[in-house]
């Protein structure tokens, strides 16, 4: 095909409103843009089914996948096809045929795995598979795409029209492109799913006991459905637990970060009975060499399995405690401090900050008395990794040292006091160290600093002008001064007074609320701040007002930001909204809070269109 032939594919251009065709007199054309019209995808839609769909039936025969420039080609069409399903979600969504085919296209290439590949894929790294760059993600990436682009009402039925048979297919790849493409529809498309789930869960726990590949993917499925979704069924966990004594890696670690996904957000209650074989197994799998001296870990399994033990910890609490016994803890604290002591190359950096979190929450659920036995050598470990030699390419070790410094502190309570003269000044260090993260790093050290006042109290205030770069003014004791309280509003009120951003915007209305509740009220303002508030008050309202008026006036085709810049400025007029109620029940500010938020678009209210919440 020439490439004449390939542009006439897509019919004429639409004349403009001049009555000229595009590029001839008339209007100019930055003026009056082409555009595409729904009538001019017939077209386009009938040339890339052509390159895209293969002409057999997905749960059919066996096929090769397309190889040279016929699969560049194929791509190409996909890309194609994906892409302008973003750009035009709204006119796409009501063309079945073009859903439809770009859908069974990405299914199809999706359940293109080359035989070979197969034990690499279950020997290699997560994070250095050799295959992750091949065809079968590049249309799993694409499904995802299209399903957050079009929604759960155009993608589920095509969908559904093919992944059942591909799911009781007797070739694995389809049964493994089948799981893997409800994992990636599920964001998109949750809503809808729901119907769906009854019958996609008791495969894929069938599959998890299946061969190792299946396993993995349906892992990877059921995880990623249970967090966009809020539901796990118990036959998951019941598939799940043993699929962590795999004998293939791969699995087992897959296995471990599935658990993550699972359990983020479950209730507590639902945990409960699984959580002793959980951390069993996961014990198992840190050190195999407990029960079998020849057998050793490999790397990323140790990553994986001390980054779901702390999210189990975490999640359970002071579950955790009750349900594993003083000689549990025994067990996994010297593991964890034995890595921190030796995990020295930089292949080791990753396994050596999860370890730290680990503990520092394990030692925040056993308790100070279980725990204070261990604090001295984990303190000291943390000490000696700290003044180690700086590696600039390690860009974990500072975030995770400062959590951990405040995760001791929970600890041990008043106890930590001691170690305050050590802590507070590498803090400060550690900032400065990296200044292409200095921002990120100084809001880490911030609620550092939150949780290690609020955790001392009143024996952290000794220490206070060592976290400080500046000396504070007028600190001439423990109590605030007049000149401190001033300074401090005057900030407050001149960043709100510029702040475009409204999710920040709330968070510096919040701050004044607690600030001015902290030294008594409106009653302790002095009257310049009183009115300095108002001021910037009504700029922001006015600001806001004007935004929301140019929206309604200019509404995108995405719909979905809008939404969120509207539930952003929801936000921050409720918290504008809460400090004008502190000062005065009845301030007249409050009806032109109301009034703003009423010009929002309210867009969720009407976003069942795309989910089918409507009848």
């Amino acid at each position: 095909m020439s490439d004449s032939d390939y542009v006439h594919q897509f019919g004429p251009l639409k004349e403009n409103r001049a009555g000229t065709a595009s590029g001839g007199r008339g209007a100019p054309r930055a003026l009056y843009p082409p555009r595409l019209l729904p009538q001019q995808l017939s077209h386009p839609a009938a040339f890339t089914c052509s390159l895209l769909v293969l002409d057999v039936p997905i749960s059919g025969a066996k096929h090769e996948h397309p190889t040279g420039e016929d699969d560049e080609v194929r791509k190409t069409a996909l890309e194609f096809m994906t892409t302008l399903s973003e750009s035009k979600p709204g006119m796409l969504r009501s063309e079945p045929a073009w859903v439809e085919i770009v859908v069974r296209g990405c299914l199809e290439g999706m359940g293109e795995i080359p035989e070979d590949d197969t034990e690499a894929w279950l020997e290699a790294d997560p994070a250095e598979d050799p295959t992750d760059d091949s065809y079968p993600h590049t249309y799993e990436h694409s499904l995802d795409r299209i399903a957050c682009a079009l929604g759960g009402q155009a993608v589920l039925p095509p969908a559904f029209t093919f992944i059942p048979a591909m799911l009781a297919s007797h070739d694995w790849r389809l049964r493994y492109a089948g799981l893997m493409a409800i994992a990636s529809i599920a964001e998109g498309t949750s809503k809808v799913m729901q119907g769906e789930l009854t019958s996609s869960y008791p495969r894929s726990a069938t599959h998890i006991r299946a061969c190792g590949t299946l396993r993995a993917s349906a892992l990877d499925s059921s995880a990623q459905i249970s967090s966009r979704t809020g539901k796990v069924p118990r036959p998951i966990f019941a598939a799940l637990i043993p699929a962590l004594e795999a004998p293939e890696a791969r699995v087992h670690a897959h296995a471990a970060a599935a658990l993550i996904n699972f359990c983020e957000g479950v209730e507590r209650d639902t945990l409960i009975p699984y959580l002793d074989s959980i951390v069993e197994q996961l014990l198992k799998l840190l050190n195999p060499a407990a029960t079998d001296a020849s057998k050793q870990p490999k790397r990323y399994v140790q990553e994986q399995v001390i980054t779901t033990l702390a999210m189990v910890v975490d999640a359970s609490e002071a579950t955790f405690v009750k349900l594993c016994s003083f000689l549990r803890y025994a067990s996994i604290m010297p593991l964890l401090l034995n890595v921190m002591q030796n995990a020295n190359g930089p292949e080791y950096r990753k396994l050596r900050v999860k370890a730290m979190e680990c503990a520092g929450l394990i030692a925040i659920a056993v308790g100070r008395d279980v725990f204070r036995p261990d604090s001295r050598t984990f303190v000291e470990l943390l000490m000696r990794i700290e003044n180690s030699p700086a590696d600039p390419n390690d860009t974990m070790l500072s975030h995770f040292l400062i959590a951990t410094w405040a995760k001791v502190c929970q600890a041990l309570g008043e106890e930590f006091e001691p170690y305050l003269p050590v802590v507070m000044p590498r803090s400060s260090a550690s900032r400065a160290r990296k200044p292409t993260s200095r921002y990120e790093t100084k809001c880490q050290a911030f609620e550092m600093l939150l949780i290690h006042a609020s955790t001392l109290n009143a024996r952290f205030g000794p220490h206070v002008a060592q976290a400080h770069p500046r000396p504070l003014p007028s600190r001439t004791s423990g109590t605030l001064t007049q000149q401190m309280v001033t300074t401090t509003f005057s900030q407050i009120i001149n960043c709100i007074r510029t702040e475009s951003d409204a999710s920040f915007l709330a968070s510096l209305f919040k701050c004044f609320l607690h600030s001015m509740l902290v030294i008594g009220g409106p009653q302790a303002f002095a009257p310049e701040l009183h009115a300095g508030l108002l001021e910037v008050t009504k700029r922001q309202l006015q600001s806001l007002a004007d935004k929301r008026k140019a929206r309604a006036a200019h509404l995108a085709e995405d719909k979905e930001e809008a939404m969120l810049v509207e539930e952003m400025e929801d936000f921050a007029l409720e918290e504008m909204a809460k400090v004008l109620r502190t000062l005065d029940p009845n301030h007249p500010l409050l009806i032109a809070v109301s009034s703003v938020r009423e010009l929002g678009l309210h867009l969720s209210e009407w976003d069942g269109e795309d989910e089918g919440t409507a009848s």
